[in-house]
């Protein structure tokens, strides 16, 4: 079913859904981007932007990767560290002082290109954007946002049932010793001389501005960026009741068993 694009009567502008749910546990929140994602593909609910945080802190893996190659399961354990596969690909991250943005929409919503490339490119221009009116001057590179030469944010795209989910991370501080402790690729990728992922070749907002922005004020200046970028508007609201519950079986069933994320 294809739903009929909301627009605003004044503005003209699209209206896309925002979804503030807070912090969540890792399995809760790809769980609940799945569901949204069935529910975007179904065209029950509005293209959407959710901002979200971790707690505890977790450890994600590409939807391609080994979680035996990737993490140190048992330092994790110890640490309190969850671990969950996602469904979309890139690299091992851990997620703990950060905004994480997910955007879902149908592939022939009018506000994204349809390519992969070229969506993915609009997608971060509204972080870019919202990182300069923090006074933050980033831009693309590859697949990373970044200041200057150092990475600030890291993305992926994932398309499937006829819908876009590109999810995303923008570091508030960076743990590194933790980071090292519970990645293995961070210390591959030192070893081979690749330090994206490793200290001096990644930051956070906290170093960048030396004090910090909070996840409330990031994450209000992301939703205008977004909005500036896709020339959107944005209504907030509460995930569906459906929604809910799906996560609440997904997270169940997939993602905190071994099964999907040890599956290869």
């Amino acid at each position: 079913m294809t739903r009929t694009r909301d627009v605003d009567t004044e503005t003209g502008k699209p209206i896309w859904r925002l979804l503030e749910t807070g912090h969540a546990d890792a399995f809760h929140n790809m769980a609940l981007d799945e569901a949204i994602l069935e529910a975007g593909r179904d065209g029950r609910v509005r293209p959407t932007l959710r901002l979200y945080g971790w707690s505890p802190p977790a450890v994600s893996i590409g939807y391609f990767q080994r979680l035996d190659e990737e993490v140190h399961t048992q330092t994790c354990e110890d640490l309190g560290i969850d671990v969950v596969r996602r469904i979309t690909g890139g690299g091992a991250v851990l997620h703990d002082k950060e905004v994480t943005y997910s955007v879902i929409a149908s592939e022939t919503d009018d506000s994204i290109p349809r390519g992969m490339l070229e969506s993915y490119k609009l997608i971060c221009a509204g972080i870019i954007e919202g990182l300069r009116s923090l006074g933050i001057e980033a831009g693309l590179s590859g697949n990373d946002i970044v200041v200057g030469s150092e990475k600030v944010s890291g993305n992926a795209q994932n398309r499937r049932w006829g819908a876009i989910l590109q999810h995303g991370s923008i570091f508030l501080d960076a743990d590194y010793e933790t980071m090292f402790s519970v990645l293995n690729v961070a210390k591959e990728q030192m070893n081979r001389g690749n330090t994206c992922m490793v200290r001096g070749r990644m930051t956070s907002l906290r170093e960048l501005s030396g004090k910090g922005p909070d996840f409330r004020t990031v994450s209000s200046h992301l939703a205008k960026g977004f909005e500036k970028a896709l020339g959107i508007e944005f209504s907030s609201a509460e995930p569906a009741k459906e929604e809910t519950e799906r996560a609440e079986s997904l997270a169940r069933t997939k993602y905190s068993t071994p099964e999907w994320n040890g599956r290869r």
